[in-house]
């Protein structure tokens, strides 16, 4: 009876196998790995993979071969190729959860030294295009298993998945630290966009002292690129560190052209620094583009301090454009001619 059962299961496998083989065809993505056939292309958790497996060969016979596969697994043939290509089979037939369980059931099976850190990557990926928040936490699980297991076979493809199924889990402080590795791993464009990711999520989080400081990394890593400079302005800013705020917008001006709106913060941080005749440069910089009388005003502020006659001269052009002209104005303008009389006379005796 033993030897009829055996018998059987050999046949299971041989016809399983049988199918799968001939559905091979130039160019198919089913390939051998040690003696098993399954279906690969399951490469991360983005759409792409689903239109990947699409193109895949498939109809009847992937479902005869997931039939018999699954025949040959429930009748106890527990080894890591009918796992995997039972996990190829429900792959290619959409069936992500059920992949899912295949790809890491055939990972356990294969042993210790079976273990393939790609059956545990392709499992997590399987679980997380599920969607549902049980399979995205059960993809979270098997991700968590293949980094402890498999360090050294993490690539910057994988590490990517995992900051994704966190990112699906709205897991995004636990992702973090696999973020700032992406970014320092990653070149060109891709590294641009994990800094500007794991940045966004600092500020985000409130994490402005972690921000703060890998900002300052990068000014000095990448001391040419404008936009660390405009962003560690921004963060000194809303720590109200209006000093070091003012000396990276400096350094962003030598590098990229100040918009009106810049040059304005500019102007007001000198003037609220006390620092006036660094802020009226600014402050006519952007007046010669549209009068504003708001920006104006606080061009007189600026040049009272240290040139009264600049600021005079501003108060009667914006009295001259202003039928209402308030007290104040006007009592600004009398109290700055009295400056300078005092100041022409202090010339005269002391002179």
């Amino acid at each position: 009876m033993k030897k009829i059962a055996g018998i059987t299961m050999s046949l299971f496998i041989a016809q399983a196998a049988l199918i799968v083989i001939q559905s091979i065809t130039s160019g198919s993505v089913i390939v051998s790995d040690n003696s098993s056939l399954y279906l690969v292309g399951v490469s991360d958790a983005s759409a792409g993979a689903t239109e990947k497996r699409d193109a895949l060969p498939g109809g009847d016979d992937v479902k005869k071969a997931a039939l018999y596969y699954q025949q040959a697994v429930d009748r106890g043939e527990n080894s890591a190729e009918m796992w995997l290509n039972l996990a190829g089979c429900r792959y290619r037939l959409g069936e992500m959860e059920r992949a899912a369980d295949a790809f890491v059931k055939g990972y356990a099976a294969g042993g210790e030294k079976g273990h393939k850190a790609s059956h545990l990557y392709y499992g997590a990926v399987c679980y997380s295009q599920c969607k549902d928040k049980k399979s995205l936490k059960r993809a979270k699980e098997v991700f968590s298993q293949l980094l402890c297991n498999h360090p050294d076979n993490i690539t910057t493809e994988w590490m990517s998945a995992y900051v994704r199924t966190l990112a699906a889990l709205n897991e995004y402080k636990a992702a973090l630290p696999y973020m700032k590795k992406l970014a320092g791993k990653e070149r060109g464009a891709k590294r641009r966009e994990w800094q500007d990711l794991l940045l966004y999520h600092y500020l985000n989080l409130n994490m402005q002292k972690e921000a703060l400081s890998y900002v300052e990394e990068l000014t000095i890593s990448e001391p040419l690129e404008s936009r660390w400079w405009k962003a560690l302005a921004h963060i000194h800013l809303n720590r109200n560190e209006l000093k070091q705020g003012l000396e990276a917008m400096v350094i962003y001006s030598f590098l990229e052209p100040l918009t009106r709106e810049e040059s304005s913060l500019m102007a007001d941080l000198y003037l609220t620094l006390e620092i006036p005749s660094k802020a009226v440069a600014h402050y006519e910089e952007v007046l010669q583009d549209r009068f504003d009388r708001k920006i104006a005003m606080r061009l007189i502020d600026s040049y009272q301090e240290c040139q009264p006659a600049k600021a005079i001269e501003w108060i009667d052009r914006v009295a001259s454009g202003d039928k209402a002209v308030d007290k104040s104005l006007a009592q600004k303008r009398e109290s700055l001619k009295l400056k300078l009389l005092r100041s022409k006379a202090d010339n005269l005796i002391n002179g």
